[in-house]
């Protein structure tokens, strides 16, 4: 009897912490999706921002400023240390998401091609 009320205990205890740690998991992945989608959009404006600038450097009227080429500069190495994290980024883009094909649509030629 000793040895079944243990187990019985174990058993618990093991399904309660398997159950926190299940939640723990969603919780973290939830805050690593809503980070790599900020960084997406970051990203992307500062790319935005990159080539706003770059057009407006070429303007005769602003051509050859010592200012903006600093800018213009500063710019591409905040890009550059962008890219280190396009791992993370790059998880919630369209190519990486997968979606499964609903079953009542029929098959696109796409998925009946050899």
């Amino acid at each position: 009897m000793s040895t079944t009320l243990i187990l019985s205990i174990l058993l618990i205890f093991s399904i309660a912490i398997s159950v926190l740690l299940v939640l723990y998991l969603r919780n973290v992945l939830s805050k690593l999706l809503f980070i790599s989608e900020n960084l997406g959009d970051l990203d992307q404006m500062i790319t935005n921002f990159n080539n706003h600038l770059l057009s407006v450097y070429e303007l005769e009227t602003f051509y050859g400023d010592d200012t903006l080429h600093h800018l213009l500069e500063h710019v591409g190495d905040l890009s550059e240390q962008l890219q280190e994290f396009e791992d993370i980024f790059s998880l919630t883009t369209k190519e990486n998401l997968e979606v499964e094909p609903d079953k009542t649509d029929p098959p696109t030629d796409e998925e009946t091609a050899p």
